[in-house]
């Protein structure tokens, strides 16, 4: 029992030292200015995070992960790092993205809240 509990604390204690830790800062490309709330994420994967208020991230990876790292926030175009190990911390701008939503048409509906439960209950 003893061997296996030193053989398991050896294991996660090599596991936690090869993991490597990915710091920076994401701000916006025109203002330079914090952005709060950008998804981190390694593509494929369910290691992710988001930047605080002062646009600052931390997640952490095993070295081996070939993914590329993803950083996406609404309104603005997402980046993808290939190599986000090479240095660190990193610096990421991101660049505005205008985004067109179509037409909405509202229309009244023909038929009253009476009718409808009439059809419903058939």
């Amino acid at each position: 029992m003893l061997k296996y509990l030193v053989t398991s604390l050896v294991f996660f204690l090599h596991a936690t030292l090869i993991a490597q830790q990915i710091t920076g800062a994401v701000i916006d490309e025109n203002t330079n200015k914090p952005l709060m709330g950008v998804s981190v994420y390694f593509d494929g994967s369910m290691m992710g995070t988001i930047t605080d208020e002062d646009g600052i991230f931390m997640i952490t990876a095993q070295p081996n992960l070939l993914a590329p790292l993803i950083f996406s926030h609404l309104g603005y175009k997402s980046k993808k790092l290939d190599r986000p190990y090479d240095s660190s911390p990193l610096l990421i701008k991101l660049k505005e993205e205008r985004q067109e939503l179509q037409e909405v048409v509202v229309t009244s509906d023909p038929f009253s809240r009476r009718q409808k439960l009439e059809v419903f209950r058939k």
